[in-house]
């Protein structure tokens, strides 16, 4: 009978999102389920297979885009509305988020974390039992959840800053379950250390021929969650701890490199193809490359659409493989709900959330707050439903719901499917250039000299500091972070384009270039609100990155206002007043869910996030 459920509860990982963790006791996992390879092979489908669940893909959206300027409520829903996510989605809106919205649940997450604790914990003793799972099996199995463990704390302490870890099973009730939280500094170190040593043994992106080489932790993979590690925690260091920052953005440029160098490696030269830098989807191929979700085309082309040749690592919902030349395809609800039909019907239901005026029309101007500000950037048709229709304020999604490509021109139809099967990207290459180009401007501002008042170089006799090579080396950062923006951008421009960009133009306010071209590039793919973070951290000072807010007492940072009005415009009637809701670096982040609070008294609440009839703040 253990067997069997055993079995039944393997299944369920393989073909559908688990809720709760399935294995009740340590009898099942000790005597029934670590027999096989296969066993093995099933829990670690199992722990990523908690990245599908629905209610986790719609906080990917709200964690990550709803927050910032992209995303706001459909008009055509209503705000007096009883479902809970518009009641949740409204707090959010307001900026009045109590622990009990739906969206302050970490529970997958954790699923997660504990399917992989059970892989690290109890997969050697399978080499003993079955002689098919090697040592070389156990190694890269070990690596594949390592990785993804550490994913799952990184946005954990991107989202909720103090979180509690675990990296032990749960394999029986009497395990001790109430932790206390860790400093986002400790956990991000944990995650480092993780990662170096999945690398070493990680598999290669091209191992299996099929879905599995985006859908697991590759070494690319591991590579590009270090190159964001780095780049969030010098990006707090950045003021405060200048060196170590220094240190941080050098490896994030370090480790873009590899993905880069892996990517020119992996890429197949076609008849008449000249060698680049970026393999790129071109102009008029890049949305059917990258983001189509049509059931025509060539199967045996896993990227066709999803799992690009581009694409580092995703969420899979579709499953074609090489060998037996077989696709099966998942329809993905929590993209479904948000960006296309909340019920997934085509009687004139709406989504959730659509984008704002700033992404819908472009300015035509390289300063201003519109996003897009070339017509001719095939990614704000490709992107976003009737851009550039100056009679409305929101625009539909359109990007993970079209099929297929608009060929270049404005697509008016709207959503005109009933079910939406799209992988969601959480790394691709474009994603990395932009990360190296935002560390390279960082390294800049670091690198700048700073010359006291009065201050002489001994050996100028008029009193003048020379320090050429400074001033070659930040130009040098300056141009290659220009470069990387440039060949993003360019390729989604017609050939020929005369608006290309110009380094001149953007020599000043490079860090504003790389912020905007990452906006265009990635937005909807759950990265805004982080990238603005990353730029609110490069400008204050105070941080305690090392400590909880528990251990902090009642002295919190103040936000860069310049961040939080870049955050809130044009979704709000007075985005200033907006800002002002968001003081300090606690309003960043969101509350504990108050049935946490309640099942583990050594959790303590975010400080200005308290339960209560209606929101109360310190």
């Amino acid at each position: 009978m253990k067997k069997i459920l055993s079995i039944i509860a393997l299944g369920m990982c393989l073909v559908s999102c688990v809720d709760t963790v399935i294995l009740p006791d340590d009898k099942i996992v000790d005597e029934d389920m670590w027999q096989t390879k296969s066993d093995v092979s099933g829990i670690v489908a199992c722990a990523y297979s908690q990245l599908k669940n629905e209610d986790l893909q719609r906080s990917l959206i709200v964690w990550g885009d709803f927050r910032s300027d992209e995303l706001q409520l459909a008009n055509s829903v209503s705000l007096t509305n009883t479902t809970a996510y518009v009641q949740d989605l409204n707090q959010v809106y307001s900026l009045n988020i109590l622990p009990s919205n739906s969206f302050t649940n970490w529970n997958v997450l954790y699923s997660a974390i504990h399917y992989c604790n059970l892989v690290i914990a109890k997969a050697r003793g399978v080499i003993s039992i079955d002689p098919n799972y090697t040592e070389g099996d156990y190694k890269a199995d070990v690596a594949k959840v390592k990785a993804l463990r550490a994913l799952c704390y990184f946005y954990l302490v991107r989202v909720f800053r103090d979180v509690p870890v675990s990296t032990e099973p749960y394999m029986n009730d009497n395990q001790e379950r109430e932790l206390e939280q860790k400093a986002p500094a400790e956990v991000l170190e944990m995650c480092i250390n993780d990662l170096k040593e999945a690398e070493v043994d990680a598999l290669l992106s091209n191992t299996y021929g099929d879905w599995r080489d985006k859908g697991y932790m590759t070494r690319d993979a591991i590579h590009a969650l270090l190159a964001d590690i780095y780049l969030w925690r010098a990006s707090v260091n950045h003021i405060d701890n200048p060196a170590q920052a220094k240190s941080d953005y050098e490896e994030c440029v370090a480790y873009c490199d590899k993905i880069i160098a892996a990517k020119k490696d992996a890429h197949t030269m076609l008849r008449g193809e000249t060698e680049q830098d970026y393999y790129l989807a071109d102009y008029e191929d890049y949305y059917n490359s990258v983001f189509a979700t049509s059931l025509s085309g060539r199967y045996d082309r896993t990227y066709y659409g999803m799992n690009s040749e581009e694409s580092i690592f995703e969420i899979q919902y579709r499953y074609y493989y090489s060998v037996e030349k077989t696709l099966t395809t998942e329809t993905n609800p929590g993209v479904l709900k948000m960006y296309y039909k909340f019920n997934g019907s085509n009687n004139g239901s709406t989504p959730y959330v659509v984008t704002t005026v700033n992404y819908g029309i472009y300015s035509g101007s390289t300063s201003g707050t519109n996003i897009f500000k070339n017509e001719e950037d095939v990614r704000q048709n490709e992107f976003i439903y009737s851009a550039n229709n100056n009679s409305l304020s929101q625009f539909a999604v359109r990007k993970f719901i079209a099929t297929s490509s608009c060929n270049q021109s404005v697509d008016n139809t709207g959503p005109d499917v009933s079910s939406v099967r799209p992988n969601w990207i959480l790394y691709r290459l474009t994603d990395v250039m932009l990360m190296k180009a935002e560390a390279l401007v960082a390294l800049n501002d670091l690198s700048t000299p700073a010359v006291s008042e009065g201050e002489e170089n001994e050996n100028d006799a008029d009193g003048t500091v020379e320090d050429d090579d400074d001033e070659a080396e930040q130009v040098d950062y300056l141009q290659q972070a220009f470069d990387l923006v440039y060949a993003v951008n360019t390729r989604s421009l017609p050939t020929g384009s005369t608006k290309t960009l110009k380094f001149s133009t953007y020599k000043d306010r490079m860090e504003s270039l790389v912020l905007y071209e990452r906006a265009r590039e990635l937005c909807f793919e759950g990265k805004r609100w982080f990238d603005l973070m990353r730029y609110n951290y490069r400008h204050i000072s105070g941080v305690k990155y090392d400590k909880t807010f528990a251990q902090q007492g009642d002295s919190y940072v103040s936000n860069y206002s310049d961040m939080l009005t870049l955050a809130m415009t044009s979704k709000y009637s007075s985005p200033s007043v907006m800002a002002s809701k968001m003081p300090t670096e606690p309003y960043l982040y969101w509350p504990i869910n108050s049935t946490q609070m309640d099942v583990n008294s050594k959790l303590v609440q975010n400080p200005v996030w308290r339960a209560s009839s209606s929101t109360e703040r310190k």
